[in-house]
């Protein structure tokens, strides 16, 4: 299929191509994260950045291809921001403060930190127990899934749940 800078991002083309390739976008996602809700966040935005840049997308190469290979450029970006986060913790919780010692930043990173932890002891037991071995202990859903014999879907139910409970309740910090 090519795709043409005279169409539109509204255009039947654009949901032909989401129609099309979404499924198994996903699923490459989905393979390289094992996390149903951050496979969706990357497939979304692949497709927001082939949106914005409609006008000018241009394709060399099979569109397939190409937007296979934007999912695992995502994926990629992905663990690549996760790594970073994870480094900083990891010297925050070294060091006892931000690495820029800036009291403005301490202050806030101390409010953030009571209130996430605040609100992840207001998540129900079970959920509280998969957010914790996930993003605390750094445990994969199979992991999680194994350790506390629940299916796998039941764990990503539980960390979904979790995140958006999350989200809602920290807008102020996002």
């Amino acid at each position: 299929m090519s795709v043409s800078s005279s169409y539109t991002p509204n255009s039947a083309v654009f949901a032909q191509i989401y129609d099309r390739y979404w499924k198994r976008m996903y699923n490459l996602a989905f393979h390289y994260t094992q996390d149903n809700e951050l496979a969706k966040e990357i497939v979304q935005t692949v497709f927001e950045s082939l949106w914005k840049r409609w006008e000018t997308f241009t394709v060399e190469e099979w569109l397939e291809a190409y937007l296979l290979k934007a999912i695992r450029l995502q994926v990629a970006a992905h663990y690549r921001k996760q790594a970073a986060r994870q480094q900083h913790l990891e010297q925050i919780r070294l060091t006892g403060t931000p690495s820029d010692h800036t009291t403005d930043n301490q202050i806030v990173f101390s409010e953030l930190t009571q209130r996430v932890t605040q609100l992840v002891e207001q998540l129900p037991g079970q959920r509280r127990r998969v957010f914790e071995l996930s993003r605390w202990q750094g445990l994969t859903n199979r992991e999680i899934a194994a350790e506390l014999t629940l299916a796998e879907k039941t764990v990503e139910n539980h960390l979904t749940h979790a995140l958006q409970y999350l989200r809602k309740r920290l807008t102020d910090y996002l």
